[in-house]
């Protein structure tokens, strides 16, 4: 399936408690923002979270409108302009843990990382700063306007930490911290190295690799501070792998990740022999850099007869030898295609035409 963020747009009346100031001008400013004869109306941004199937259906959702309260949303709404300020929360990153069970979601303008249970749509824990609702549980000051949100294998969640751009002498870093209550911050790279100090004013990101190094992103640099857009590897024990500067698109990286090669997936399909016996042996290759699972599908020539069967998990470098025997025999003299699925790539397809004989 594909999961992504999303965008809910609605118009809602100011709470009183949260209206301006006779004096504060600054967001009449601001287009979304509106006095009606009813009373003054803002457009909230609310995030969202959508998990498509295959087919491009809905199969799940999550809406922060159901979580965030009014604190989160009005103060932000009357903020003065700048470019470093975003007038929502700023849902920007999620990831969802191998069990599939809990996606684990970062909103940059509240300093707050959520755990949200699938199956429930609740919110079952929060991190960051206290303010303004004080409904982050725990964690709070371990970073301010973050990017990424990932949880790692060991329990983790990682955040790239953008830090407060008034805190000039404070560089980004990378933060780590547990799920324990309280949460601690484990680990922790202060985006200082050789002659670069990294201040990031958006942006960034943190994976984490297959050696348990950690590939980062520093996002968009703030001010003239420090080099332009960086990626780099760094190990547990903070020594910096390798490292590169992106200087052509200096407000276009957003985020960096890993991938195993540029042939994730890749498989070869062989006939092996003839039909014989009512079966056709078939050797399927995987190629690819990355475990792959394999869905054979079988059509007969002149006949409505079709058949599905899946094959096990194949390494990368490995083989697997599968004997294809169809439930219903194929007439005699005919024809019989297979064809081979990806279950990484669907649109990487194999196709083995097989003549049946007595």
């Amino acid at each position: 399936n594909y999961m992504v963020l999303g965008d809910r747009f609605i118009w809602r009346k100011v709470p009183p408690a949260f209206l301006p100031g006779k004096t504060d001008t600054f967001h009449f400013r601001n287009p979304f923002i509106r006095n009606t004869d009813t009373g003054m109306i803002a457009r909230i941004q609310y995030g969202t979270i959508i998990e498509y199937n295959a087919k491009g259906e809905i199969v799940w959702t999550w809406n922060s409108e159901n979580y965030l309260a009014d604190s989160d949303i009005f103060p932000l709404m009357f903020q003065p302009m700048n470019p470093t300020n975003n007038h929502d929360p700023h849902l920007n990153a999620f990831s969802v843990d191998n069990a599939d069970e809990f996606v684990y979601a970062g909103f940059r303008q509240i300093n707050r990382v959520i755990k949200i249970h699938k199956k429930t749509g609740k919110v079952v824990n929060s991190w960051g700063d206290k303010m303004p609702s004080g409904e982050a549980a725990t964690g709070n000051g371990f970073f301010y306007h973050q990017h990424s949100s990932q949880i790692l294998s060991n329990g983790s969640i990682a955040v790239f930490n953008n830090g407060n751009v008034a805190e000039k002498e404070k560089p980004s870093s990378v933060v780590v911290f547990s799920q324990d209550t309280p949460a601690k911050i484990v680990w922790q790279f202060d985006c200082v190295y050789d002659t670069f100090f990294i201040k990031s004013s958006r942006a960034g990101n943190v994976d984490e690799l297959p050696n348990q190094n950690f590939l980062v992103s520093t996002g968009t640099k703030h001010m003239g501070q420090g080099p332009a857009s960086s990626i780099f590897e760094v190990t547990r024990n903070k020594k910096i792998v390798w490292m590169a500067v992106v200087n052509k698109f200096q407000k276009a990286l957003y985020r960096a990740h890993y991938i195993s090669s540029l042939y994730p997936a890749y498989f070869t399909a062989q006939a092996i022999g003839k039909w014989q016996n009512g079966k056709q042996q078939i050797k399927l290759f995987n190629e690819g850099t990355e475990p792959d699972l394999y869905t054979v599908e079988l059509k007969f020539e002149g006949s409505t007869i079709n058949e599905r069967l899946f094959a096990g998990t194949v390494k990368p470098g490995s083989s697997l030898l599968l004997n294809v025997s169809p439930r219903i025999l194929p007439p005699a003299s005919s024809k019989m295609e297979i064809r081979v699925v990806s279950k990484a790539n669907s649109n990487l397809v194999r196709t083995l035409n097989i003549d049946i004989t007595k």
